[in-house]
């Protein structure tokens, strides 16, 4: 397997690729002929798609859209018509929805063209990595041996390597941001519930109907972007959000870098200092207990259990990864004494915090991807607990690449901004790129 798996396609962003198709670079028919001859090639080794498309243009009806003949991806727990859409799970192999989730029919509709859906971890759940029993392991394009972060690593592998334009999956406990950090691209959690939320598997799917939803997840996952230039994040909230952007205000920053390795917290310093010489009011911020902020967002998940993927799996239990099995075995713990409190101690954190400053920087993750370890009983709760932080908050939040570790791979930070303010997250990710420049490895030119 070669050191890289990446496309000639990966040079253009979203934005640069709209840019060429109107000035006729090159026409749309030519940009899906290109893309249907690397995913053929990159493919196998990748393993980034559970399903393709044909990849066709669509007719043209009128008015071109702001994504007209641009390609994209859609995570396999997002429902397309049509399309089998497995959520990584072999409980899932035969369904063919008959609905379009909200999300992807906007971008449909802006002249998107779907390329295919993406593998993931099972129903989402996997412990940061992307090995589903449909589709097996997922690697990361700039080192194969590497995760591509979870649990949407196949839109992070399709996106990062240039297989497609732009990626559309869901964001829980950080399946967009996390992937981003391990690629080296960008990615937007919006405001929770400022994107359509339906179409996802399986706490949002009609059909069957799930016999207790989870409230948590129903409340704080939404569907996210993953894209090669933070400025196409923009692009794409302009197209999908219920309502119109705001200008963006990034005035006041601040910034914590707690628990993480040494070139980690260089990295989200430097990103600091960058927003400084660029004349944000930059200050540090003594770090929250966001252990704590992890451990009540579990608790909270675990009271709830997986009642979908039970009801799903009755008496096909053998079906599933053993992650999560084991899961369901655990049951339902009642919720400890004291977590209400705990949660208004959060929700008061967190409106004092956006009172006073417009974004934070934070750790994208304790450290740059990890080796692909196909152990599922490993312990990686502190890699991710950043990205935790703002789930249990429900602020949105962007990952950005500012920094390469010791070791060749990329390291990202998170921009976190006030609830309804994702121009913010974006506007200062698009700053910090300015700074820092999208992604390559250092073997190759910037």
């Amino acid at each position: 397997m070669p050191a890289t798996v990446v496309s000639g396609l990966r040079a253009y962003s979203l934005g640069q690729a709209r840019d060429a198709l109107d000035a006729g670079d090159f026409s749309a028919a030519e940009y899906l002929a290109q893309t249907r001859s690397e995913i053929s090639r990159l493919e196998p080794d990748l393993r980034a798609f559970i399903s393709l498309t044909g990849l066709t243009c669509p007719p043209a009806r009128g008015r071109a859209g702001a994504l007209t003949g641009l390609t994209f991806s859609v995570k396999d727990t997002i429902e397309v018509a049509g399309a089998p859409t497995t959520a990584g799970s072999r409980l899932l192999r035969e369904h063919v929805p008959a609905r379009t989730a909200g999300v992807v029919r906007r971008l449909q509709a802006a002249g998107a063209v779907l390329a295919g859906k993406t593998n993931c971890a099972e129903f989402g759940i996997g412990n940061l990595e992307t090995n589903s029993p449909v589709r097996g392991q997922t690697r990361n394009p700039w080192s194969p041996g590497h995760t591509p972060g979870g649990s949407s690593g196949g839109d992070s592998a399709a996106v990062a390597s240039g297989l497609v334009t732009f990626g559309v999956a869901t964001d829980y406990g950080g399946s967009v941001r996390f992937p981003a950090h391990c690629t080296g691209i960008a990615a937007l959690r919006p405001t929770p519930g400022r994107l359509p939320l339906d179409g996802q598997l399986p706490q949002f799917a009609a059909e069957p109907p799930p016999t207790l939803p989870s409230r948590t997840q129903r409340r704080l996952q939404t569907p996210g972007f993953l894209t090669r230039s933070a400025r196409d994040l923009r692009t794409l909230l302009a197209v999908t959000a219920g309502d119109a952007l705001r200008p963006p205000r990034v005035h006041r920053v601040a910034w914590f870098a707690d628990e993480v390795s040494d070139e980690v917290a260089e990295v989200v310093a430097n990103a600091a200092h960058a927003l400084a010489e660029r004349g944000a009011h930059v200050a540090e911020l003594p770090p929250p207990d966001v252990a704590g902020a992890v451990d009540t967002l579990a608790q909270l998940r675990a009271a709830e259990g997986l009642p979908e993927i039970g009801w799903l799996s009755d008496g096909r239990e053998e079906l599933l990864s053993p992650l999560v099995r084991h899961l369901l075995t655990l049951g339902t713990p009642p919720l400890p004494p004291g977590i209400a409190g705990r949660l208004r101690d959060w929700e008061t954190w967190q409106a004092r915090l956006f009172a006073d400053v417009d974004v934070v920087l934070t750790p994208a993750a304790a450290g740059p991807a990890f080796p692909v370890d196909p152990d599922w009983r490993l312990d990686r709760t502190a890699l991710d607990r950043h990205l935790r932080l703002a789930t249990l908050l429900a602020v949105p939040a962007v990952v950005v690449p500012c920094g390469t570790s010791a070791g060749g791979l990329p390291i990202g930070v998170q921009v976190m901004a006030g609830r309804g303010r994702d121009e913010d997250a974006i506007e200062t990710a698009i700053r910090l790129e300015t700074a820092f420049g999208r992604w390559n490895p250092p073997s190759e030119a910037r």
